[in-house]
């Protein structure tokens, strides 16, 4: 009797475990937010990001003064918007990219699909005419160039993609004949005088998940596991 009331107590001792073991937890599940909790199971919603160019803790990330991507000035002065400001071509900058694409981006208008893309953006107060510029991986071999009388608007986004396709020239745009490597390598883009405005490095990447600037025209670089070419990253992924 013993014996068997023995059995009884560890068998449901047993089972007690197994029951605690597939126990659900809810909670943050993204190890990007500040709030990720590693023991959660079940993604609840509540997760929480940095604000623009602030940490979890609401603190202003090196080489910033605020969470509005302002820098200081010389006297070491909160100069708010000053990562906005800026002056002809230097206006002009990468905000979001692709670099190992399988089921994503599409641009249907163009028959493209799960494409690797890089995304540029007019953060100035002023039309940009990138006529003529080149885009591509390489800067002695530029495999995409905007066309005669391509205007960048304030405020507005080009996106080109890199599908390893096409010949680089006018009339295939804006589609480059190179691949971004998911290994990491460098996006260039030159003036129509073959001056580099952009040359930004880029490390080994996930797939389908970008790289993207929060907010956008800014230098804070956050991983994004939903991409958005041609649309606002917003103020944390």
């Amino acid at each position: 009797m013993y014996k068997i009331i023995s059995i009884i107590i560890i068998t449901f001792f047993y089972m007690s475990c197994e029951l605690d073991n597939s126990t659900e937890i809810m909670g943050c599940t993204d190890n990007l937010a500040c709030n990720y909790n590693s023991n959660a199971t079940t993604d609840n919603g509540t997760c929480v990001y940095p604000e623009g160019t602030c940490d979890c803790n609401n603190l202003p990330l090196e080489g910033y003064c605020d969470c509005n991507g302002s820098l200081p000035d010389q006297d070491g002065e909160c100069e708010a918007g000053s990562e906005d400001l800026c002056i002809g071509n230097e206006c002009f900058v990468i905000n979001e990219f692709l670099a190992s694409s399988e089921f994503c981006c599409d641009d249907e208008n163009l028959g493209l699909y799960g494409e690797d893309f890089a995304e540029f953006y007019n953060k100035g107060d002023n039309s940009i005419d990138i006529s003529g510029w080149g885009f591509g991986d390489n800067p002695e071999d530029i495999s995409a160039i905007a066309p005669v009388d391509t205007i960048i608007e304030p405020g507005e986004y080009l996106i080109v993609w890199f599908t390893g396709e096409g010949d680089g020239l006018a009339e295939n745009w804006p589609q480059s004949s190179d691949k971004l490597s998911s290994d990491g390598e460098t996006i260039y883009v030159e003036d129509a005088e073959s001056n580099i405005i952009i040359n930004y490095d880029f490390p080994a990447q996930t797939q389908d998940v970008s790289q993207a600037c929060f907010p956008d025209g800014t230098q804070n670089w956050l991983f994004d596991s939903t991409p958005t070419p041609g649309a606002t990253n917003g103020s944390n992924p």
